[in-house]
Formats: structure tokens, sequence, C-alpha cells
């Protein structure tokens, strides 16, 4: 089997409404369709997701021209070779690369008739715990998405905030008041503390019993995400910090973090999400 043709598509999907975080509103999710064709008639579909760098139509750029001219040709089969080889193309856009190896996995599914979990090493468990966000907003209003949320049968949820202290103080009275204190509350300030300023925040959001802070301060500042896991009781998790496998290592000298939040696309696809871990 063969690489014919590797194509991506952007997409624009207007969100039913508009999504707040320290990062900024989002209105829509912009992301693009991985198509990636054979000359046995089998077609691998995977996603290159981001909110980052150029999202769809920058990863589509870079998959329609420099990686897919690179490619065309190859086995889909040989996903670790291919893998390498977009790392050695390409320095970054690790949605593009990981919209690729979607689609090659999904290929390789198809070809041998079974589900890409069982080629990934096979089911380990029947499901998995989900934390949907809940977007900055009037309390009320992020009091009401949390609800909604529950009444579909989400046990953990994670607030947006870092933007105003106070704001957030109100938006996490709201939501704990909405759903108790048997559901878990994770936050996400999405580095928009400033360094000197975040461990006084996170002591003041402790009262509502917090099961992690992810992110409070820039990606590159690992220094002071020590500091601010040293002076404060809930655990810190990393995100935008931990890109890459070398982002993981330098977290872990650093002591920077209790936890490590992998997003596929980020990392560059499955592989190296593996790598990370």
């Amino acid at each position: 089997m063969k690489i014919t043709r590797i194509e991506a598509i952007p997409v624009r999907v207007p969100r039913p409404q508009a999504f707040k975080s320290s990062l900024g509103t989002h209105r829509n999710s912009e992301n693009a369709v991985v198509l990636v064709h054979t000359d046995e008639g089998l077609t691998g579909l995977g996603e290159a997701s981001s909110v980052w760098d150029r999202r769809g139509l920058g990863e589509s750029e870079v998959i329609n021209g420099l990686l897919s001219a690179q490619l065309v040709g190859l086995d889909p089969r040989r996903i670790r070779d291919i893998a390498d080889r977009m790392d050695q193309l390409l320095h970054r856009s690790y949605p593009a690369k990981a919209g690729i190896e979607m689609a090659l996995y999904d290929l390789v599914g198809k070809a041998s008739g079974l589900p890409v979990y069982q080629l990934l090493g096979g089911m380990v468990r029947e499901k998995v715990p989900l934390s949907p966000s809940l977007s900055m907003g009037d309390p009320a209003d992020i009091a009401a998405q949390a609800r909604h949320l529950i009444g579909q049968g989400y046990r953990t949820l994670k607030a947006k905030i870092g933007r105003d202290i106070d704001a957030d103080i109100a938006a996490l009275t709201a939501v704990r008041a909405e759903i108790g204190r048997e559901i878990i509350l994770r936050v996400d300030a999405n580095m928009g503390w400033q360094t000197e300023e975040a461990a006084d925040h996170i002591r003041a959001l402790e009262e509502f019993d917090l099961e992690l802070v992810e992110q409070p301060v820039q990606r590159d500042d690992l220094d002071g995400m020590r500091s601010i896991r040293e002076a404060v009781g809930v655990p810190i998790m990393a995100d935008e910090s931990v890109w890459t496998s070398a982002d993981a290592l330098a977290c872990v000298k650093a002591d920077a973090a209790d936890i490590f939040n992998i997003y596929v696309a980020e990392a560059g696809g499955l592989t190296l999400s593996l790598i990370h871990i």
C-alpha cells in the first residue's frame, strides 16, 4: 500500500456560544479535516486541531504543501517512520503532524479490520472521565453552564479563570453553590497570572476545594511554576508548558508541576504523546 495523495480541508464551525478564557474569546472552532488517500482505494481520516498558531487554515497550508509533497509514495503502515520524517521536515506545526498521524492510524485500522485501540495494545478500560470547561462570564451564567453539564452526567468540571481574582472568586462561589462539594472542580488560568501574584491568588481559591490549578503562569516560566507549587496546597498542572518531550523533561527537572495535561494535537500525535509519558 502506498500514499497517493494527502489533503487537508480547513473548517470553521461556529460555537453555540462564544467561549471565553484568559487566552481571549473564541466564537468558532477552526480546525482541519485531513485525508490520506492510497493506491488501494482506502482513505484515512484525521483532524488537525489547535487554538494556537495558524489554526485550521495554517495547518492545512503546511499539510497541503510541504508535508504532502514529501510523504506521497510512502507506505502508510510505517507510522513511526513517517512521524520521524515529519519531525525532520518541520520543527513545529504539531497539530498538522498529529492530523496526518491520526489519518494513518485510521488507514491501518481499516486495512486490518481492527479498531485503532487494538493496534495500540488493546482496551484497558471501558470508559474515561471527562472534564468539560466552563467559559468565563457572569457568575450566574457560569453556574448555569455547570448545571447543564452536571445534568448531562459529567462529574468533573474545569472553570476558566485568571483575569481578575475578584471575578474568579465570584464565579467559583456561584459554581460551588450550584454543584455542591461532591462534584470535582478544577481551574485553568491559561497563563493569565503574573508570577508574583499567582500563589496569593491560588491560596484565595483553596476554599473551593479545587482538585488542581492548571498553568497559572507563562509556559516558559518554570522557575515561577516551581515557586508557586512550593507555596500552595493545591496540585499544579502544566499544560502549555508541555508540548514536547523536551518540555516535559524540563518541567520534571525544574520540579515545576505535579501533573501534566498532554494534548495529542499539541504533542504532534499519539506517538509523541506516549514519549511524553
